[in-house]
């Protein structure tokens, strides 16, 4: 008897399992419709809104500047907010990115708190 040949399994999207909202007006070029498409072809899910159920927050900086709604819905769901560039990497690269490029921190100077935004970029391979 014949035996079968090995089938690999397909490689999973790097985005399986994300659900990813965007917030702001991208450049001229890149609407919602186009995100969705360029997310959806990577295995992300894409939502309107941001919930619990949310894994990442697409923000162009001045919607993240402006603590905009869906920024700060993120920020009470712990969703981490990223910029048109992850998803730049994840399409490039084809594998799913941790980049942090917006960072809030809250620092205390001269007897009065400040929030600083710090663009740190850095990279993490995550699969």
């Amino acid at each position: 008897m014949a035996r079968k040949a090995a089938q690999k399994a397909p490689a999973a999207s790097p985005l399986d399992g994300c659900t990813v909202a965007a917030s702001g007006r991208f450049p001229s070029g890149v609407t919602q419709s186009a995100l969705q498409a360029r997310l959806t072809s990577l295995g992300a899910a894409f939502a309107s809104s941001v919930s619990a159920d949310t894994t990442h927050l697409i923000a162009t900086e001045k919607d993240f500047e402006s603590n905009s709604t869906k920024v700060k819905a993120a920020a009470a769901h712990n969703v981490p907010v990223v910029t048109l560039h992850w998803l730049d990497e994840c399409e490039t690269t084809g594998k799913f990115w941790i980049i942090c490029f917006f960072l809030r921190i809250v620092i205390y100077a001269s007897g009065c708190y400040k929030d600083v935004q710090i663009d740190i970029g850095y990279r993490f391979q995550g699969r």
